[in-house]
């Protein structure tokens, strides 16, 4: 219906159905004053207008949102035109009539035009009661947020470790450095900024001051990435790659007479420092000495001498040199001269210059920590392990002997490794060995891991009484843990197993429903932990021949997957003979194959669940079928697959970040510029305040200590043991903006904007090295879902056509498209629809791509399989709501804000559904 040319009447007076609402209109003939300001104050928004006019009240949200027009209190507005309020739908010729007004009321089938200058701006707090609550002044807490702790964990070169008793290099020889340095990266950037540019006139004409530019490279000196040069606790080192513009002139030396010149001069060099070492001149020898058997990558062909050096520096684990082509016959006879040397100074008491010697020409790396640990050098010895990057347990083992406890617990919390430095000490220093497991017992409680942190101390008889408290806490952590803790028990302390009879009993019932398989992966956990005992006794026989009944009736309803060896062996364990003579001999079923919702031919198809009361904003995955529920400030709950609440945690949480063992959570809640983070023990229940953290990006999941953050342009790894101060790991000084990030099980992918472009680095993870330094282009405009080693995906909707809306995307399986069909009523009205009432939501999964397509009646979801793009999976959800996702483990999780929960299983296709009210 449209307004009568003739009347100017509308005849479509109001908005109806779901539409995107930017105000609401509070009439003065219905409500009163007071009336109005209550309504207003009910559906108040951060940063919303609110104006009086003559004929009533108005209230401007900042942005629009999709409501349903029949259940607002006021009468709602929507922007139509050139950005006028409106409370009906008009058309082109109502528009005109009404030209110059911000905002339209449809009275009596009448439009009527007002100017938002004309209203009366409101202050509603003056409703708000507040004469019974006590005011005082605010403190200032801004100074009272302490910046994150980095350790210095990079270690120390030689020149620093020996002091005095190496020369300081010269001036010169600095300056001579970072123009070598500058030049190397100068030359591959205009190589890179120029790759169809001929090399021919350019190389020619610089090849003479390359010779003389490129003496220094030789000596070991480093041109690392800004990823690789830190300070503090630095990223692993990676591998350099040989310059771009030292292969091409690699290959134009070898097509002239330059080659002979080049060999000429490397030949005249080597000969007079061999006449060094010959002549006994060990101090000037030692300063033209060349490295060989180096362990760090190769630059490229070097196209001058070396260099004489000014300092007896050791270079680092990444250090990489230029090649001087040296043939196997010339290499061997300078390893055999530097041996000789090294024993003679070996022999004259010249320690220093021996590490020298050891560590930098012959690359024995080891063999200098050795050497030094020898001669009681130990805290030099830490210091060069450090900055080689030499196995963790190395590392740990020498900071102990160096009595730097605070930095030797900060690696192995860094790497999560403990037991090989604990195996190392046990022969030689047993006290410093006993220390180190009772840490580590520590930190494997911190984590949730109770089990282990039993394992780790129980060695150690004065730590007995903390080991069965770990032990207690385990038998209290849920239907799987509890399993394998009985079984501890009884291997630990048998004598104790009788209390412990009715636990036993209640684990051979089957139970019913869901709790039947809860029971049955509790068997099957109990099973494992039987089968992985390195001491049968008589209590841990027990429990295997009261369990096994229960285990091989698991096995025939399909509910395990143990083969007839795991069980035979069940059954040699419990070395029951009447159990083994009536046993039949094992009929095991076969398995069924389940399918991968990844692997589906045809999509399959969900529905939304009803909704609940309570918004959700985040969902985790726990074990045995449960649930943790982010309600912002409402708290955390712990809920079953059917939404019923088994815990609640009384801090505030619009994030969830989960432990991989779901024992440990983090509670994320954001206020303005900082994140405010609780910790929560799942097994004891008690949540603790970590404190406040300025948080650009954080992953979803962590180790239970280790919690991967961006904060400030910087890539830190902060241990959440106890605060948010203590940083196990970090990457600063980045080369560009972080824009994006993705953290994923075995990789974390973050994408720089740098002055030259975009960056995507890989690091791969537990090592966390950088595995893929990537030069990307990507268009800014659209949504790009990060993949790992230099891929990602931009979707872009096109235009709706007829029925249906296509979403076109690019994987590394080629270019593929996703048909969404729009309901009937949104078909017809398609081609009028606007570009930006039908919106597209995407998301990343790990072997997928998540789409939601809304408009304002609809939305429909797609899982698209990244190989082919093919949709394993489709479903319809509330219209005017669109869900957000989450990928945890094997748990594809879909939630919004009406309280609806659907968890697809990402290994075997399943599906688990229901409301928190």
């Amino acid at each position: 219906m449209r307004t009568d040319p003739a009347t100017g009447t509308v005849h479509l007076p109001l908005w109806s159905g779901m539409r995107p609402v930017s105000a609401l209109w509070f009439d003065a003939a219905r409500f009163p004053a007071e009336a109005r300001a209550q309504r207003m104050l009910g559906c108040w928004r951060s940063g919303a207008q609110a104006l009086r006019f003559a004929d009533g009240d108005l209230l401007r949200w900042p942005k629009p949102e999709w409501l349903a027009c029949e259940s607002l209190p006021g009468l709602p507005l929507c922007l139509i035109g050139h950005g006028t309020l409106s409370s009906a739908p008009l058309g082109s010729s109502e528009l005109a009539a009404t030209r110059g007004f911000d905002l339209v009321l449809v009275r009596g089938a009448q439009a009527i035009g007002l100017r938002l200058g004309d209203g009366a701006a409101l202050d509603l707090s003056a409703w708000i009661e507040i004469g019974e609550y006590a005011l005082h002044d605010t403190f200032d807490c801004s100074a009272s947020i302490k910046a994150a702790s980095i350790p210095r964990l990079k270690g120390r070169d030689v020149r620093e470790v020996l002091g005095d008793a190496i020369p300081p290099p010269s001036a010169e020889r600095e300056a001579f450095v970072k123009r070598a340095i500058a030049a190397d990266h100068a030359q591959s950037r205009d190589h890179r900024s120029r790759p169809g540019q001929g090399i021919g006139g350019t190389l020619l004409d610089r090849l003479t001051g390359w010779l003389g530019a490129g003496a220094g490279l030789v000596a070991g000196i480093g041109s690392g990435s800004a990823a690789t040069q830190r300070r503090g606790v630095h990223a692993r080192r990676t591998p350099q790659r040989p310059s771009a513009w030292r292969e091409a002139l690699t290959r134009l030396v070898i097509a002239t007479r330059a080659s002979q010149l080049i060999g000429w001069r490397q030949g005249a060099y080597l000969r007079r420092m061999m006449k060094l070492f010959d002549e006994g001149d060990l101090g000037e020898a030692l300063r033209h000495a060349l490295p060989i058997d180096s362990t760090g990558a190769s630059l490229g062909q070097s196209f001058s001498a070396p260099g004489r050096r000014q300092d007896l520096r050791l270079g680092g684990a990444g250090d990489a040199s230029v090649n001087l082509n040296l043939g196997p016959e010339m290499q061997q006879h300078l390893r055999e001269m530097y041996r000789k040397t090294f024993e003679r100074l070996d022999r004259q008491g010249r320690i220093d210059e021996a590490v020298f010697v050891l560590g930098e020409l012959l690359n024995a790396r080891q063999e200098c920590l050795d050497y030094l640990e020898r001669h009681g050098r130990h805290a030099q010895a830490a210091e060069l392990a450090l900055a080689w990057d030499m196995p963790t347990a190395t590392i740990v083992r020498l900071l102990l002997l160096a009595d730097d406890w605070e930095r030797a617990m900060q690696v192995a919390r860094r790497d999560g490794q403990f037991g090989d430095a604990v195996l190392a000490l046990e022969k030689t220093r047993p006290e410093l060995a006993v220390k180190l497991r009772l840490l580590w017992g520590e930190a494997l409680a911190d984590r949730g891991e109770w089990l282990a942190a039993v394992d780790a101390v129980w060695p150690v008889p004065q730590a007995r009484n903390l080991a069965i408290e770990w032990l207690r806490i385990a038998e209290e952590g849920g239907a799987a843990l509890s399993a394998r803790a009985l079984v501890r028990r009884a291997e630990k302390l048998p004598d104790t197993l009788e209390k412990y009879g009715e636990r036993i009993r209640a684990l051979t019932l089957p139970g019913e429903g869901e709790q039947a398989e809860i029971a049955a992966a509790a068997r099957s956990a109990l099973a494992d932990a039987l089968l992985d005992v390195k001491q049968r006794n008589p209590a841990v026989a027990g429990i295997a021949n009261a369990l096994l009944p229960a285990i091989a009736a698991d096995r025939a309803a399909g509910r395990n997957a143990l083969g007839k060896s795991r069980l035979n062996k069940l059954l040699s364990l419990g070395g029951d003979p009447y159990l083994k003579a009536d046993l039949p001999a094992w009929q095991l079923p076969t398995a069924s194959k389940r399918t991968s919702l990844w692997s589906r031919d045809t999509p399959a198809l969900h529905a939304a669940p009803a909704a609940g009361l309570a918004p959700i904003h985040d969902v985790a995955p726990l074990h045995d079928q449960r649930y943790l529920i982010a309600l912002g400030e409402a708290g955390v709950l712990m809920v079953d697959a059917r939404g019923r609440t088994l815990q609640r945690y009384p801090v505030p949480a619009d994030a969830l970040v989960i432990a991989d063992n779901g024992r440990v959570a983090l509670a994320v809640a954001r206020r303005e510029a900082l994140s405010r983070v609780s910790r929560l023990d799942l097994v004891r229940h008690t949540a603790s305040d970590l404190g406040s953290l300025r948080l650009d990006a954080h992953a979803r999941e962590f180790d239970g200590a280790a919690w991967s953050v961006i904060a400030d342009n910087r890539i830190l790894v902060i241990d959440t043991a106890k605060s948010l101060r203590d940083v196990v790991w970090h990457v600063g000084d980045l080369p560009g903006r972080l824009v994006a990030v993705r953290y994923m099980p075995t990789f974390e992918l973050y994408l720089l904007r740098t002055a030259h472009g975009f960056e995507l680095w890989t690091y791969t993870l537990p090592t966390r090295r950088l595995g893929n330094r990537d030069a990307i282009e990507i268009d800014t405009d659209l949504p790009v879902l990060l993949m790992p080693f230099g891929r990602f995906a931009q979707p872009q909707m096109e235009p709706p056509a007829g029925d249906a809306v296509r979403v076109g995307f690019t994987t590394f399986g080629g270019r593929h498209g996703l048909e969404v069909k729009l309901p009937q009523a949104e078909g017809a009205a398609s081609a009028a629809m606007a570009a930006n009432d039908i919106q597209l939501h995407c998301d990343a999964a790990q072997q997928g791509l998540v789409f939601a397509v809304a408009g304002p009646s609809f939305t429909q979801l797609a899982l698209c399989r990244l190989g082919d793009g093919a949709a394993v999976a489709r479903m319809d959800w509330a219209a005017g709501v669109v869900p957000q996702f989450r990928e945890s483990g094997q748990h594809l999780l879909f939630f919004d804000s009406e309280g609806r929960v659907l968890d697809l299983g990402n290994d075997h296709d399943t599906r688990i559904a229901f409301s928190v009210c």
